[in-house]
């Protein structure tokens, strides 16, 4: 049994088998990753707030250093942060709207973000409490 998960080896593999074995396509994959989390702040502080507080956290996101050092090297914690952004995006929506299908993509979303890193095993018994009170 691996000591970590395998999800972010699998990913790599995959680039590497899709386009040779260059690190650049790795770190050009995981820049444009780091720009799809930037505008899925944009759309999660927009939807929970309004524009005015979704510029300011995208400008913030920006300018973070994690986004602009850990794009660079290969580090799975680009693709993480992209997929908990999408999950927080899609159980907003679904707080919105109550719409199951929204609360399925949210879990599908999690899901995957399990095979990168195990961070996420600790959301659902926190969002069940929050299910249940809402």
């Amino acid at each position: 049994v691996p000591y970590y998960p395998l999800g972010y080896p699998l990913f790599v593999g995959f680039l590497y088998k899709l386009c040779g074995c260059e690190k650049i396509v790795v770190v050009c994959t995981q820049i444009i990753l780091c720009f799809f989390s930037i505008m899925t702040m944009f759309f999660l502080a927009s939807f929970c707030f309004n524009n005015t507080v979704a510029t300011i956290a995208t400008i913030f996101m920006t300018f973070n250093l994690g986004n602009l050092v850990f794009a660079q090297f290969i580090l799975a914690e680009t693709i993480l942060s992209f997929l908990l952004l999408l999950f927080f995006t899609q159980m907003m929506r679904f707080f919105n709207a109550y719409d199951v299908y929204d609360l399925f993509l949210a879990g599908i979303v999690l899901g995957f973000s399990v095979l990168f890193k195990p961070a996420a095993l600790y959301y659902p018994l926190i969002l069940s409490l929050i299910i249940f009170f809402v």
